[in-house]
């Protein structure tokens, strides 16, 4: 320290102190810090603090301009999330209210190292964001820019002539710049998350408004890697809402960014933000989820349409499957649907993507649409009438979700169709595999079982040992006992195998009684992996066939089913047929897929392809000119070579002395005789041409 005022310090005067940080034994950063602001800068960067007493005033003066300097030119150490960038979906984006709507479209939340003002946590609870109803989980995209390079030499130069008044403390060498380009690539990392939602309202309510929790923890000692801004896949932090009744709640996330550098050095800070969001329970809650049947809306505004409704409960339904369309304005997370029937001559099973979600428990419905099929089995003839359960997904079983319940009423026939048999060949069509036998699906093709939920095992005893036993219960959701395989899938698809043809061979005994294949097949695989289309689909019901029904090979038919991979990982699909009047058939094997690696093309630009038209042109224009000039200078007098000589023999009869030619077709015929006689250009004669009467 410096008790009287330093000439040429920064701080003015009061004295102060100038610090010097180093790591590994070498000086990376120097700053002055005056008296009335302390050592609080100091600390809380971490950063070790060297000072003197009693120094002359010239080498603190030297010593001051030198920190002032090494502030100037920049550590190379910087906060950890100064490359940090986190965004969210503008599709789903907050609603930002007053000027921060101007500036964000409220899909920017981290950037330029620092949270945006509008997510501050010490921002006011009026000007915080606001998360719509109709929101259920939030994801954040984490990414961090590529770190800066390393700076010019100038400034180094201008630093190294000031060392000798710095003395031991410049020990800085040339080591460091050697090494700044290797410490600029940084890796990134997110650990110790914590959410906490409080109600924004001052009530006596005996119950929150809102539980909030991550979808994957990230509690102290595990983290989530931040890829670099040029990734095809950032990180996701992902928030879940569980609302327990309307109001307002406000959200606050923290978590810790910690970078590394390539010589293993680490640095930390801790990033806040915060929001509000909006919940509403009851009926009025499922008003931004739409569901139909094909062309007829089934719930809309949060109502049961009264045309199906009053269609469905009356005269019901005799196909084998009945599917509904879900979409939503949001996001919704809903609970694995559950169906029932009223009698035991109708058995019911559900199909749908949620086979294939990451979750046991829960699914998400947003603005692409996603098909649920609710399949019929009759034991016998007769009507059952069939429900629907949709509920919201909770995150406590102290909560009772929103329920809503969709009715109507089903008319059975017969039940199986057994003159069936399904091939699958490859996408070479070298390798052929039967899947289905006689209708029967054989092993290894069948649908795998939903896993079933574990629950400890003597709880009691469980929790004083410290530990416990956890032991599968029921097969899940819609799995029907004896109807599903465990373990999954046999077979599997490569990654070249990018289509799948499905041979269906009817039987000669069934030439007697055709099937009938109803609408579009079902397919159940995980979206996050690919894409799968099926690009030819079974025929419906042919009229009596035609001339085809002479032979069982006319009522053969073909599917092709298309595969289009988004990242690495094996999805299993499940194709699910429906023959109408009979049981549907479950058939699932796994493909595996590879991220598709970007390709640059070799397409011309546009600055390319007009100086090529341009170059066309001028070679075209060229050659008109140069093509012009030799036909012009290729023309003769008229006395050699036009037409009116008379070629050859023209330039022989002026050779005579005969002024006068007569013509000839081409100058190739016999030499014509002169006609009247020759006269000098001085004497003047009359000629008379005398004709026939």
């Amino acid at each position: 320290f410096w008790p009287d005022p330093v000439p040429g310090e920064p701080g003015g005067g009061g004295g102060g102190v100038c610090a010097v940080c180093t790591q590994g034994g070498r000086s990376v950063a120097a700053t002055w810090v005056p008296r009335s602001r302390g050592l609080e800068d100091l600390t809380e960067r971490r950063r070790p603090v060297s000072a003197g007493r009693g120094m002359p005033r010239a080498v603190a003066a030297a010593l001051v301009w030198w920190c002032t300097l090494a502030l100037g030119r920049g550590s190379g150490e910087e906060d950890a999330a100064a490359k940090l960038l986190i965004s969210t979906d503008e599709l789903f984006a907050f609603d930002l209210e007053g000027a921060d709507a101007d500036q964000n479209s409220g899909s920017q939340v981290f950037r330029d190292a620092a949270v945006l003002p509008a997510f501050s946590c010490t921002a006011d609870g009026g000007a915080l964001p606001v998360e719509p109803e109709q929101i259920s989980i939030r994801r954040l995209r984490l990414m961090h820019r590529a770190a800066a390079e390393a700076e010019s030499p100038g400034a180094g130069g201008l630093l190294d002539g000031l060392r000798p008044f710095a003395g031991p403390w410049a020990s800085a060498d040339k080591d460091e710049e050697a090494g700044s380009e290797e410490r600029s690539q940084l890796g990134m990392r997110i650990t110790n998350a914590r959410i906490r939602a409080t109600t924004v309202e001052d009530d006596d309510h005996h119950l929150p408004v809102l539980h909030a929790a991550l979808e994957q923890p990230l509690p102290e000692g595990t983290a989530l890697e931040v890829p670099q801004e040029d990734s095809s896949v950032p990180a996701e932090l992902a928030i879940l809402y569980d609302c327990w009744r309307s109001g307002r709640a406000k959200i606050q996330l923290k978590f810790t960014v910690v970078t590394v550098s390539a010589d293993n050095a680490t640095s930390t800070q801790e990033v806040c933000l915060k929001w509000v969001k909006v919940c509403a329970v009851g009926p009025s809650s499922w008003g931004h989820l739409k569901i139909s049947e094909g062309q007829d809306p089934v719930l809309q505004d949060g109502v049961l349409q009264e045309d199906w409704s009053t269609e469905m409960n009356g005269e019901g339904t005799q196909g084998a499957v009945t599917r509904f369309t879900l979409s939503s304005d949001g996001i919704e997370r809903l609970r694995v649907p559950t169906v029932t029937s009223s009698s035991k001559l109708l058995r019911v099973d559900i199909r749908g993507s949620f086979y294939s979600e990451a979750s046991d428990d829960a699914f998400e419905v947003s603005t692409d649409p996603l098909l649920i099929s609710v399949l019929y089995t009759c034991e016998s003839d007769g009507v059952a009438d069939v429900t629907l359960e949709l509920q919201r997904a909770v995150l406590s079983d102290e909560h009772r979700p929103d329920t809503f319940l969709i009715k109507w009423r089903k008319r059975c026939g017969a039940a199986n169709y057994k003159h069936l048999d399904v091939v699958l060949k490859r996408d070479d069509n070298r390798t052929k595999t039967q899947v289905v036998s006689a209708g029967v699906v054989l092993p290894g093709f069948g649908r795998p079982c939903r896993p079933g939920k574990l629950q400890p095992f003597g709880a009691a005893a469980a929790g004083a040992a410290g530990g416990g036993q956890l032991v599968p219960v029921g097969t899940g959701a819609g799995d029907s006992a004896g109807e599903c395989e465990t373990g999954g899938a046999a077979f599997q698809l490569s990654v070249t195998d990018m289509k799948t043809t499905l041979e269906l061979q009817v039987s000669r005994e069934g030439m007697g009684e055709p099937p009938s294949f109803q609408t579009l097949p079902d397919l159940a695989y995980d979206r996050r992996i690919l894409s799968v289309k099926v690009i030819q689909q079974p025929r419906a019901a042919r009229d009596k066939y035609g001339s085809s029904a002479s032979s069982s090979q006319g009522l053969n038919q073909t599917m092709i089913i298309k595969y289009v991979c988004f990242r690495d990982g094996v999805s299993t699909i499940l194709l699910t047929l429906h023959i109408l009047a009979h049981k549907s058939i479950d058939i699932a094997w796994k493909k595996q897929c590879l991220e598709p690696k970007s390709k640059v093309g070799k397409a011309l630009t546009a600055p390319q392809a007009v100086l090529i038209v341009l170059l066309s042109a001028a070679t075209l224009t060229c050659g008109a000119c140069v093509l012009f000039f030799c036909c012009a200078s290729s023309r003769c007098s008229p006395s050699e070579s036009s037409a009116w000589s008379g070629g050859g023999d023209g330039r022989r009869q002026k050779r005579r002395g005969y002024d006068d030619v007569e013509m000839t077709s081409n100058g190739r015929g016999a030499r014509p005789d002169p006609i009247g006689s020759s006269w000098k250009d001085d004497e003047r004669q009359e000629i008379v041409f005398h004709g026939a009467a």
